[in-house]
């Protein structure tokens, strides 16, 4: 199973996703962008970017936090907290990974979060993110930032 980290930025902030092809390609590309949770982009979330490749999807599982941060507990703590205090940046940090997801597929995208990435998933549902499902495990409802009546669409 083809598997490679791929670096990119958003802002200031280097991060470096990791992206998962099953050894089969087909003819039509869909991809799925995994989410990692709290402690970052670690082996649950590529497990599960490796299970949807095996289904036949494109995975990539992105970085939230950004270099230096996973395993450093305190680190980890106040990227969260800094995230969940301004929605917009979680967006646009997710947006960044969705983009380059969807430059390897013919832009049919699942996104699927577990627990502190089912919280930016719920976050890029109310942003009106179009997605042909958003999925989002154990992640934190609430928000700062309701949806709007309409954001919510599903791609076509």
């Amino acid at each position: 199973m083809p598997i490679q980290k791929i670096p990119y930025r958003d802002g200031d902030a280097h991060l470096t996703g990791t992206l998962v092809t099953s050894a089969s390609s087909s003819a039509t590309r869909r991809g799925v962008l995994v989410i990692h949770g709290g402690a970052g982009l670690d082996a649950h979330a590529l497990k599960q970017a490796e299970r949807f490749a095996r289904a036949g999807y494109v995975a990539f599982a992105c970085d939230m936090y950004g270099e230096g941060v996973s395993g450093n507990r305190q680190r980890v703590l106040a990227e969260i907290d800094a995230l969940r205090h301004d929605r917009a940046r979680v967006v646009a940090r997710a947006q960044g990974a969705l983009e380059l997801l969807r430059a390897q597929v013919d832009n049919h995208v699942a996104i699927v979060g577990y627990c502190f990435g089912g919280m930016v998933a719920l976050e890029l549902a109310r942003a009106g993110v179009e997605a042909s499902a958003i999925v989002s495990v154990h992640g934190t409802i609430t928000t700062t930032q309701p949806a709007q009546p309409g954001a919510i669409r599903q791609q076509s």
